[in-house]
């Protein structure tokens, strides 16, 4: 099992606890564990650590399993639990697993360990995806609850017209408490059987129609009072036709009041809610079309039976990229209000429509769209008011420093403010804009007036033709006081901008020049420390591709392991906003530490995002060369206090002599042995004490024969000179060894 898992090992003996682990790491489990003995080690390691499951022994000195699983069940009623004793009956099994333990594992039967271990880790997962789901489904519940208890209206659900669930409200409307309701159908909340059995079929012909069913009736309250109410009923289940219904109720007595008192009018205002032009509808994310009013269906000439036609509202667009960006505006706001396009009825003929849609989610979790369809014609008030305003725009256009002009479709020029007037010129009201304009003789090809006709609005950039200016420029339609659309292009100056920018560009590949062609190596870092972009010099120096590096953690590549701590100081250092200026070593690909001296420091981009900016540079050669330095400086140092030195004694000069040596060539060990030819014998003369303690010899032997001698022994037997970089390494001239 890949993932490491918190063990709880509740155990007094040291050599059982040391077989337990034995036993769960032959079995392939990746995981920490703390142990305790006795009931408050428990009570405290539970307040401060988690745990994946809990392995306990049952007799211990101070308490016993049964105490131990009481205790993690006021902690974690889902933590699994597991017994191991040598002595267990059946019947404290049984006990056990009813309180809770989830297995129970005898000592001489360990094998049984991980397997249960595995177990109960999965279970536990279960258990928790499990009680997780229910604490959510009981929240949503509490909510839905408390919403429907806070509703205004009354609320229930009922079935075979009896109610099996109200809220308050319902009681307060009726005056009946919830037992009156019990068991009973709404018969005694009727005036007549009649009304009873009329109220019941117009609401199951409604919504078995439309899928909701309205009605407005009387209601005898339990003091006998009459309320007139609309009750709203939708199924639970449309296609059930045994389903339970939710319906609410609304108590309009004041409004009948007020309803007989205008009686009067109330044909008229029938009339106009039947000759409402507006029409509603539901889609799905497709576009097939879920539901569509009268007023909709007539519009658009859909069949009552559109449900089993299962046709699209995409098929009504006459343009498709119309009903893209519809969608594409629809999923980023979730809200589309009087989107204006052409529809073609299915008998062929275009209408222009506004649409509004409302992204939601049915009960089912199916991504749908509620909206409205009407006639654009309901807008007019409001371009009127646009279009009264003209005047007043008019000053404005006339005082502002950009160039503006109005075109007719037919490209006549219609007006020029007095700043287009100088842009071109003169005054060319009445000339075609594209010989006025842009001394042309005809429309080119990037006009947008076609764009312009169907009211989009556009902009262009273009090099006018007079004074070499650069001039952005935006066109959108302009809808007269008379109704007919022209056209309004807006001219700005960016001369300047449009310079300014190339500067900005020049400058970009003048530094990315700079960055590629730099001898040093250069990488650039996000905040999370991984590499963004790396030059030429960073790829020779550390031998890596490019796209080896980057989205890679920089220290995981660079840092040797003993080197680790001090890579993380110096990323936090840069983090912190600090400049980081050392000198360290670092690896390459292929694993070769060279020094370095790295400086990084952080930078702020003009878009706000904080990157890191570090330059590792080579210095391997100056670091050796100033090793050498140093060692040549210590080895003429030795040489001349060996000239002074004033000789009292042989043998203080062979230790002096074998000390200065020693310092010379920078070793730790060192001996003079004098060697007879005649005899084959080496005689020692001065060892280091160094030596002395590295053997770890009571008494070194001064005497040694040629044939019994080690590797410094073969210096005399091949008669030159041997270098041993490292002596502890198996070597082939360690022929002879002391025995």
């Amino acid at each position: 099992m890949d993932k490491l898992y918190s063990i709880l090992f509740i155990e007094d003996n040291q050599d059982d606890l040391e077989l337990l682990l034995h036993w769960i790491k032959v079995g392939g489990i990746n995981f920490n564990h703390q142990h305790v003995s006795s009931q408050n080690g428990l009570i405290e390691v539970l307040k401060n650590h988690r745990f994946d499951i809990v392995i306990s022994d049952f007799k211990m000195p101070s308490f016993t399993g049964f105490d131990a699983l009481k205790i993690i069940r006021e902690f974690d009623v889902d933590l699994p639990f597991i017994l191991v004793s040598g002595s267990i009956g059946e019947e404290l099994a049984v006990d056990a697993m009813r309180l809770g333990c989830k297995d129970y594992i005898m000592k001489e039967n360990l094998r049984r360990l991980v397997p249960s271990i595995e177990r109960e880790l999965v279970d536990a997962g279960n258990r928790k995806l499990l009680r997780k789901a229910e604490n959510k489904i009981k929240k949503e519940e509490k909510i839905l609850e408390s919403i429907y208890a806070s509703l205004p209206s009354g609320v229930g659900m009922i079935k075979e017209r009896k109610i099996l669930w109200m809220n308050n409200r319902l009681c307060e409307l009726t005056g009946y408490n919830k037992k009156d309701f019990k068991d009973q159908t709404t018969r005694f909340l009727y005036k007549s059987n009649s009304d009873f059995n009329s109220v019941g079929a117009d609401l199951y012909k409604n919504i078995e129609r439309d899928g909701i069913g309205t009605i407005r009736t009387q209601w005898v309250c339990k003091d006998k009072s009459v309320i007139e109410v609309i009750i709203t009923t939708t199924a639970v289940e449309k296609n059930d036709p045994d389903t339970s219904f939710i319906f609410s109720i609304t108590d309009i007595t004041d409004y009948k009041k007020v309803e007989d008192k205008l009686e009067k009018t109330e044909t008229k205002f029938i009339d106009m809610q039947e000759n409402l032009p507006i029409g509603i509808y539901r889609t799905n994310r497709k576009g097939r079309l879920l539901y569509a009013n009268k007023e909709l269906r007539k519009n658009l000439l859909i069949a009552d039976n559109y449900l089993e036609q299962r046709i699209s509202i995409t098929d009504f667009y006459k343009n498709l990229d119309d009903r893209k960006r519809f969608m594409s505006e629809l999923i980023i706001n979730q809200k589309v209000s009087n989107y204006e396009v052409i529809f073609k009825r299915l008998d062929g003929k275009e209408i222009n429509i506004s649409i509004n849609g409302t992204l939601v989610y049915s009960d089912d979790d199916e991504l749908i769209i509620d909206g409205t369809i009407r006639d654009i014609s309901d807008q007019k008030n409001a371009q009127m008011n646009l279009q009264e305003s003209e005047s007043k725009h008019r000053t404005m256009m006339e005082s502002i420093p950009d160039g503006v002009y109005i075109t007719s479709f037919n490209f006549i020029i219609e007006y020029l403010n007095p700043a287009m007037k100088k842009i071109i010129g003169h005054d060319a009201t009445g000339e075609s804009c594209y010989k006025a304009i842009y001394n042309r003789e005809k429309k080119s090809d990037w006009c947008a007036f076609e764009e312009v006709k169907v009211g989009k609005m556009v902009r262009k950039d273009i090099l006018h033709q007079v004074n070499d200016r650069i001039y952005s420029t935006i066109h959108s339609p302009l809808v007269k006081n008379n109704g007919q659309t022209s056209k309004m292009t807006i001219y700005t100056d960016v001369t300047e901008k449009r310079y300014a920018q190339k500067e900005m560009e020049v400058q970009r590949e003048y530094f990315e020049g700079l960055f590629q062609n730099s001898p040093d190596a250069i990488v650039i870092l996000d905040e999370e420390d991984k590499v963004i972009r790396v030059n030429e010099s960073f790829s020779k120096l550390f031998e890596y591709a490019k796209d080896e590096v980057v989205g890679v953690e920089v220290n995981s590549l660079l840092v040797p392991d003993l080197l680790k701590t001090e890579g993380a100081k110096a990323t936090q250092d840069v983090a912190s906003g600090h400049y980081v200026d050392i000198e360290t070593i670092r690896k390459t690909k292929n694993n070769k530490e060279i020094h370095v001296s790295v400086k990084g420091k952080p930078v702020i981009l003009p878009d706000g995002k904080k990157v890191v900016y570090a330059i590792y540079r080579n210095i391997t050669d100056q670091i050796n060369s100033n090793k050498q330095i140093k060692l040549n400086e210590s080895r003429l140092e030795g040489l001349l206090e060996l000239s002074e030195y004033k000789m009292e004694s042989e043998q203080e000069v062979l230790d002096y002599t074998l000390d200065g040596a020693i310092k010379l060539t920078d070793s730790v060990f060192g001996y003079i042995y004098h060697y007879n030819e005649e005899e084959k014998l080496f005689t020692l003369n001065s060892w280091s004490k160094d030596v002395i303690l590295g053997l770890h010899m009571e008494q070194p032997e001064k005497e040694h024969q040629l044939d019994r001698s080690g590797l410094w022994g073969e210096v005399i037997r091949k008669r030159e000179p041997i270098i041993v970089n490292d002596f502890l390494k198996i070597n082939p001239e360690k022929k002879v060894l002391f025995k």
